[in-house]
C-alpha cells in the first residue's frame, strides 16, 4: 500500500484524551487512538507524536492562580509527560513499539530527547512521543511541535487539536441543570455563556466568578466558588464537556433525543501562513453533537489516513472536514515561533 507521506509528527492536545468525561484521561479515547496509530504503523510510517497537557495543567491557568509562572509551565511540562507515558502504555499493550523522548532529563521515565536519537527510532519501527515541549518555560508544545517536525525532517505536520465553533454542553449544578455555550476561535477559549440555569440567581451569580478565569487561564481546571461551589462546579463540568467536543470528532449519528442540543460552528478560521505557492488551509464547518456511547474516530486521524491513503479512504456519508497540514521544510533551519503559523499556548497546552 503507498502512501503519499514517509514520516509524519501529530500533535495532538491534551484535551483530546479526556473523551467524554470531561477530564483527565479517558482509557477507552486513548486505546481508541492507539488502535488507530497502530494501523498507520503498519502501513509503514514513521510517525512522531506531540501531546499537551490540557487535560491535566495548563501554565497560563497555574500563573492566574499565583504559582509563578515557570514553575506553572513546568507542572504543564510535566503534565505532557503523564499523557506521553498513556499512549505509550496503551500503545504498548497491542504491540506498537514506542520511545518516549524528554526535552528533560528525567530517566528511566523517558529518554532525553535528541534529533538522531528520535530519527533512529523511527527507522527501526519506533513510535516517538516527544513530550516535556521544548523544556524551557514561556514556549508552547504547539512551538514545541513546529520544532521537533523541523528536527526529525518529517513530510507534514498534522495538528489535531480544538476545531473552531460554538459548542454547547450540559451539567448538574445545585438544583439542577446548568447549559453553557463555549466559543472556540483559533484555538481558544474566546467566549462563555450561560444559556440555562435552574440554580438560584444568588448562589449563580457567585458561581459566574469561574468564567473570568477559565478565559483568562485558557482551562476549566480552575478552583470553585466559595459559597456556590456546586453551582460553579457544574459550570465547570460543563464547560469541560464543550471543550471534549471541540477536541474530538462530533459523533456521525446523532440520536433523537440530542438532536434539540446540535450546534453549528460559526465562521472559520484564519488560513495558516502559507509559502509561495501553497494553498492556504483554512479550518472546516463542524457540525457538533452530543458524544454518543460507541467512540468516534478523531478528526486528525480522518484526515491523516485520507492524506496517506486517498484511494483507500473510508465512504461517508457527511462531508469530510478540510486538511489542517502543515508543510514542514526538510533543509531550512527551524523559524523562530511568530513564523511558524501556529498559535501560541502555555507549555502544557491541549492543543
Amino acid at each position: 500500500m503507498r502512501t503519499s507521506y514517509k514520516r509524519i509528527l501529530l500533535k495532538l492536545s491534551g484535551e483530546s484524551l479526556m473523551g467524554a468525561q470531561g477530564y483527565g484521561i479517558d482509557p477507552v479515547r486513548v486505546g481508541d487512538y492507539a488502535e488507530q496509530i497502530k494501523e498507520l504503523a503498519q502501513a509503514g510510517v514513521e510517525i512522531a507524536i506531540v501531546i499537551g497537557g490540557g487535560n491535566i495543567f495548563r501554565g497560563l491557568s497555574g500563573a492566574s492562580k499565583g504559582f509563578d509562572r515557570v514553575k506553572g509551565d513546568q507542572m504543564g511540562m510535566c503534565a505532557t509527560v503523564i499523557n506521553s507515558l498513556a499512549l505509550s502504555s496503551a500503545l504498548g499493550a497491542i504491540g506498537v513499539k514506542t520511545k518516549v523522548l524528554t526535552a528533560i532529563r528525567m530517566e528511566p521515565i523517558g529518554e532525553f530527547y535528541s534529533k538522531w536519537k528520535a530519527i533512529e527510532a523511527m527507522e527501526a519501527g519506533y513510535v516517538c512521543i516527544f513530550s516535556a515541549g521544548t523544556g524551557s518555560p514561556y514556549f508552547t508544545t504547539d512551538t514545541g511541535s513546529s520544532l521537533r517536525g523541523i528536527e526529525i525532517e518529517a513530510d507534514v505536520m498534522l495538528k489535531g487539536t480544538r476545531v473552531d465553533g460554538i459548542y454547547t454542553a450540559e451539567a448538574i449544578g445545585f438544583e439542577g441543570q446548568i447549559t453553557v455555550q463555549v466559543t472556540v476561535a483559533e484555538d481558544k477559549i474566546t467566549d462563555i455563556t450561560i444559556l440555562s440555569a435552574e440554580d438560584e440567581e444568588e448562589y449563580l451569580s457567585r458561581a459566574k466568578q469561574v468564567i473570568p478565569a477559565i478565559l483568562e487561564g485558557q482551562s476549566p481546571n480552575v478552583d470553585t466558588v466559595s459559597g456556590a461551589t456546586y453551582s460553579s462546579t457544574g459550570i465547570l463540568n460543563a464547560v469541560k464537556l464543550a471543550l471534549a467536543k471541540a477536541a474530538v470528532t462530533p459523533a456521525e449519528k446523532t440520536a433523537p433525543e440530542q438532536t434539540a442540543s446540535e450546534e453549528t460552528a460559526e465562521g472559520t478560521a484564519p488560513s495558516e501562513a502559507a509559502e509561495p505557492g501553497e494553498t492556504p488551509v483554512t479550518a472546516p464547518t463542524v457540525e457538533v453533537v452530543q458524544p454518543e456511547e460507541e467512540s468516534a474516530v478523531p478528526v486528525w486521524l480522518k484526515e491523516v489516513w485520507q492524506q496517506l491513503f486517498p484511494a483507500d479512504a473510508p465512504a461517508s456519508s457527511e462531508p469530510e472536514p478540510a486538511s489542517s497540514e502543515e508543510v514542514l521544510p526538510t533543509s531550512e533551519p527551524a523559524l523562530p515561533p511568530e513564523e511558524t503559523g501556529i498559535e501560541s499556548e502555555t507549555e502544557g497546552a491541549a492543543e
